[in-house]
């Protein structure tokens, strides 16, 4: 279909930009619109008005008649046409800005989509009243304010200049200014009252003035954040807290000059101290620091707590670096990291570990855990060595238990307690003490068993050599393998570096790199370790262990790299821990670059990001959620905060927090199981889940053993709880695929026995309902005992009266039997107890004790001697009185004059015996009739032979009579 457009009816140009931007509201005599009135006339390609009653219109504007630029365009929609006409406002969408006003424009329109023909001719846009009024006005209808003025140039054109500098005259400008003395233009007030910046109307940064003498106060963040009264050069950057936990906790320096970065509940109270952020930290003493972490305190002066929570820096100088609960309680002491460690001597270091403790002056426990350094100069290391005495060294290994303790007896000794034995230029001792080299002796000679020095060459004693056999009387303070300046010490093989040992700066730890002389640690690292490991030439290229952070640990393997702070990588290949206090254990190619994050092994796995979080081993796993776990498996994705992903393929997205996925390998791994809400709990598992089985049958199998009250719920194997309690609580649905409807076929729930056999079910019925069904039982209810300490067992008859039953059955209401079979109980008391009731059948077959014998088809009934039992009587022997007293018909026979159980139709026999009985009756009575009937023809055909004789003897002649009666 071709379309055209006629002609424009009416067109409008927009206002110049003069007008609109300098002239003041009062000079206007009307508000000018910034829109173009447009209407046009729309026809198809043979002439006739276009019908369409909501098109699509596309309009631009042109600097040419033809080709050109395009400068501006508008889609419209929905546009109503009728017969041909519609009108739009163009510039309703789109804006249109007054400079387009400069230069003579051009308005193309196009029908349909944006790749549509453009329909022609251009419309040209024309003057309007608006415009002429604009170019009429003369400068003396513009008023000019504060600064500005207003005059026609040589030309005749309006000329606008405010003076002052800028666009703004005094005002800085949204925009920005130009031209601007920082002199005497800035922000700000010029009296001594304080400076607010709001946002939303909230406070979130003031300037508070600075004295003649002092530094002002800079407080961001929190409007809650403050400073203490009389308080100066005090800066808070940020942070603050209005609903921490259900307690307000702002940031406040108490303190001059000092400073906190951010966080929330922060204190600076010494002067000149600083907290960088965290939570609840206090830097009370002066200038003290403490950079991050939770509750943690540096109290003396200088004092500094890196991180970590709940640490205190409580003396001068002291420093605790991070870690838990860790404490340096004298001057100058440190504590690096670790847990429950105390640095109480002054000067003393504790580089990590557990419950450690420095007490002695500039005493040293490097890390391990329950080792005290109490002497002056002592060093304790590894498990539960007690340095006692003064510079006094022990190594103590943990082989044996806590209570040995490894403790020094006397002054400068050097002890180390290795079970495995000390090897020197050996890794494989033989002896307490095995040194593969030369050993010298400068003085003293060496001591033997005996008792003998060797103290010359004659006589072995090596010198001041250490000897292959071991020196005797040997000093610590003075007799030691290693160095006295600040020279590394090497350990060789066969001429090949083994091990270096590089000296710590000051107070922080040595390094110590084993292992191929490749292996390395950056240069100003301290504290490190590499135990090992390292390959000169793997397939042509050399892979060394790394160590590029602080205290970072590699145990040994090849190409490994531990790049965070007491990151740790334990062997393995190509592994990376870069996260602080990372941990990888081995495997290839893992990576830990989350804070504290673990992975045990595997290959290609990685904690990313993610604080806390663990893989256990597998392939190609991924944590990104904080404290998240992947324990192994392959593939699988714990991204949502401490979720669980295992299997194969299993994911937990990201925000899906608290959510657990396990997943088998049935499926392939295009059909992932991933969570699609937090906090679910989803397990794939095609053979099956089985609690308290390792063999399930089905896709859930739940098996445990539980024998006691069927009122307690927790005697139950499985319990489904509804906490709800709402008059909708739905417990449990069973739901079936089938879309008709459900034939007994379907079966919602089958119950078995111990050998697997049914004993009931609950089934389709066919036709949209369910069955109940079950391989014996009965209808019944629950009814009270008469008497409560009658003893009633099942099969017994009872007699009801009043609605409670007794085994008297004289004068009952009715005469009924105890079930021990039902399908159906009903009546259940409220309490759910039973005691004192009997379950009586109302309807089915029912064991009923016999007195006699019993034939098939007999009709039961009490027996009269009121102890639960009943007696069997033909059908064809009963009396009409029986009929008030029937139980059931006998569905089984019994020989003897015993006591029998039988089976017995409850309910459905009472009128099925009466009706025999009557129809018995009713054969007697027409046997009856018709014996009548024919002792009635009988005695018809006496009477007739009667009446015939009458006839005859009333014919007889009167004189014979006569003669008969003279006779006489």
């Amino acid at each position: 279909m071709h379309y055209s457009i006629l002609r424009p009816l009416l067109s409008c140009a927009l206002l110049g930009v003069a007008l609109h931007v300098l002239a003041p509201a009062a000079a206007v005599q009307a508000q000018v619109p910034e829109t173009i009135a447009y209407q046009g006339y729309l026809t198809d390609a043979a002439g006739a008005p276009l019908t369409e009653t909501n098109a699509t219109l596309f309009f631009r504007l042109y600097d040419a008649a033809e080709a050109g630029t395009m400068v501006w365009f508008e889609k419209q929609t929905g546009v109503a046409v009728n017969q041909g006409v519609f009108a739009v406002q163009l510039g309703r969408i789109e804006p249109l800005s007054p400079g387009l006003m400069a230069e003579p424009l051009f308005l193309s329109i196009a029908l349909g989509g944006e790749e549509a023909e453009e329909l022609a001719p251009r419309v040209p846009l024309t003057a309007v009243p608006y415009s002429v009024r604009a170019a009429q006005l003369d400068p003396g209808a513009l008023k000019a304010g504060t600064n500005v003025t207003i005059a026609p140039d040589a030309d005749g054109a309006l000329v606008i200049a405010a003076e002052g500098g800028g666009s703004g005259g005094d005002a800085w400008q949204l925009g920005g200014n130009a031209g601007t003395d920082p002199a005497t233009d800035f922000l700000g007030t010029t009296d001594d009252a304080p400076l607010e910046m709001r946002v939303d109307k909230a406070r979130v940064l003031r300037l508070e003035p600075a004295t003649i003498d002092e530094g002002p106060n800079l407080i961001a963040g929190w409007s809650q954040n403050g400073v203490g009264e009389g308080v100066a050069g005090a800066t808070i950057a940020g942070g603050g807290d209005p609903d921490g936990g259900g307690t307000a906790r702002p940031n406040r320096v108490e303190a001059d000059y000092g400073t906190i970065g951010g966080g929330k509940g922060n204190t600076a109270a010494g002067s000149g101290a600083t907290v960088g952020g965290g939570d609840r930290n206090a830097a009370t003493g002066s200038q003290a620091t403490v950079s991050g972490g939770l509750l943690n305190a540096a109290a003396g002066l200088h004092a500094t707590v890196g991180g970590g929570i709940d640490n205190a820096a409580q003396e001068r100088n002291s420093t605790v670096a991070g870690g838990s609960n860790n404490a340096a309680t004298a001057s100058s002491s440190t504590v690096t990291g670790g847990a429950n460690n105390e640095a109480s001597g002054p000067s003393s270091t504790v580089g990590g570990g557990l419950l450690n403790v420095a007490s002695g002056v500039r005493a040293t426990v490097p890390g391990g855990q329950g080792n005290h350094a109490r002497g002056d100069f002592s060093f304790a290391a590894g498990f539960n060595a007690r340095a006692a005495a003064e510079g006094a060294f022990v190594w103590s290994d943990n082989a044996l238990p806590a209570a040995d303790s490894l403790v020094t007896t006397a002054p400068h000794q050097f002890l180390i307690r290795a079970t495995g034995g000390v090897g020197i230029n050996t890794n494989a001792p033989t002896a307490p003490l095995t040194v593969a080299g030369l050993i010298e002796s400068t003085a003293g000679g060496f001591k033997l068993p005996d008792g003998s020095v060797l103290d010359e060459a004659s006589d072995l004693s090596g010198g001041t050599a250490w000897q292959l056999g071991g020196n005797a009387g040997t000093d610590p303070a003075t007799d030691f393998l290693g160095t006295t300046d600040d020279t590394p010490l090497e350990l060789r093989a066969n001429g090949q570096r083994v091990m270096r040992f590089d000296p710590a700066p000051g107070l922080d730890g040595p390094n110590v790199i084993g292992g191929w002389r490749g292996n390395s640690v950056s240069s100003g690292v301290v504290g490190a370790t590499i135990a090992g490991g390292g390959d000169p030439d793997r397939g042509g290229d050399p892979e060394p262990n790394r160590v590029t952070a602080d205290y970072g640990t590699v145990g040994g393997g090849t190409d490994n790299m531990a790049g965070g702070v007491r990151a740790t990588v334990s062997g393995g290949d190509a592994n990376s821990a870069g996260g602080v206090q990372a941990a990888i254990g081995g495997g290839f190619a893992n990576t830990a670059s989350g804070s504290s994050a673990t992975v045990a092994g595997g290959l290609r796995n990685a904690v990313v990001v993610a604080q806390g979080g663990t893989i256990g081993g597998g392939e190609w796993n991924v944590v990104r959620g904080r404290g998240a776990t992947v324990p192994g498996g392959r593939e699988n994705r714990a991204r949502g905060d401490y979720s669980f992903a295992a299997g194969y393929y299993a994911v937990a997205r990201g925000g899906h927090d608290g959510s657990f996925v396990w997943s088998d390998n049935s499926q392939s791994a295009a059909d992932s199981l991933i969570t699609t809400a937090p906090h679910q709990f989803l397990v794939r598992a095609a053979g099956g889940v089985g609690l308290g089985t390792n063999a399930p049958a089905t896709q859930l199998h739940v098996a445990t053993a539980r024998n006691g009250s069927d009122q307690d719920p927790a005697q139950h194997v499985a319990l489904i709880e509804n906490t709800s309690t709402g008059t909708s609580a739905d417990v449990l649905a069973l739901k079936t695929g089938r879309s008709v409807l459900p034939g007994t076929n379907v079966n919602f729930v089958t119950f078995f026995d111990g050998s697997e056999n049914v004993v009931g079910q609950i089934q389709g019925n066919g036709s949209g309902g369910v069955a109940f069904a079950s391989s014996s039982g009965d209808v019944a209810e629950y009814l009270p005992r008469l008497h409560a300490g009658e003893s009633i067992q099942p099969g017994d008859v009872v007699g009801v009266v009043g609605g409670r039953v007794t085994k008297q059955t004289a004068g009952a209401e009715h005469v009924m039997v105890v079930s021990n079979r039902a399908i159906v109980a009903g009546n259940l008391p409220e309490d759910g107890t039973t005691a004192g009731h009997e379950l009586v059948a109302l309807l089915g077959q029912v064991p009923v004790r016999v007195r006699g014998p019993v034939d098939a088809g007999d009709i039961v009934v009490p027996s009269g001697r009121e102890d639960g039992t009943a007696v069997a009587i033909a059908p064809a022997a009963m009396q009409l009185a029986d009929h008030a007293q029937v139980i059931g018909r006998a569905w089984e026979a019994a020989s003897g004059t015993g006591v029998h159980t039988v089976t017995v139709a409850v309910g459905l026999d009472r009128v099925g015996a009466l009706v025999e009985q009557l129809q018995r009756q009713q054969a007697q009575i027409d046997a009856l009739h018709r014996k009548l009937d024919a002792q009635t023809g009988r005695f018809e055909a006496q009477q007739a032979q009667i009446d015939a004789l009458r006839t005859r003897l009333d014919a007889r002649p009167v004189a014979r009579h006569n003669q008969a009666r003279h006779d006489r």
